[in-house]
């Protein structure tokens, strides 16, 4: 279960029941947009924020399937966290690899001209 003051701060207004609550207002029902409680209706005192009272009521059940796919949510994540750093690593190994084929293919165009050179003067 969560509390009121997490849920009611990322809600949305969808309407009065028709109920009073305890200083005497219209009970008014929100949906949490709580990332443990998201998309949960509950019920919290219509009045403004400076007359508000502390009624609060949960309308819908905690259903059990949300923890568990806020734990799966949390396990993707940590995947994601850990592919984005083998990424960044693959990144790197390839940006040396490259590096040092530009090296081997400078190295190589060298040798060609240096052998161009020697045959050049063999003839002379």
């Amino acid at each position: 279960m969560g509390d009121s003051s997490n849920s009611t701060g990322r809600s949305n207004w969808s309407g009065g029941t028709g109920r009073t609550c305890y200083c005497g207002s219209i009970v008014r029902m929100f949906t949490s947009k709580t990332p443990t409680n998201p998309g949960r209706r509950f019920l919290r005192c219509g009045g403004t924020h400076g007359q508000r009272c502390s009624f609060f009521e949960w309308v819908d059940h905690e259903v059990a399937i949300i923890p568990g796919l806020l734990q799966r949510m949390k396990h993707v994540e940590e995947e994601n966290m850990r592919l984005s750093a083998s990424l960044l690593e693959i990144r790197e190994s390839l940006k040396s690899l490259v590096s040092n084929l530009n090296i081997i293919k400078t190295c190589a165009i060298i040798c060609l001209l240096i052998t161009a050179w020697f045959m050049v003067f063999k003839q002379m």
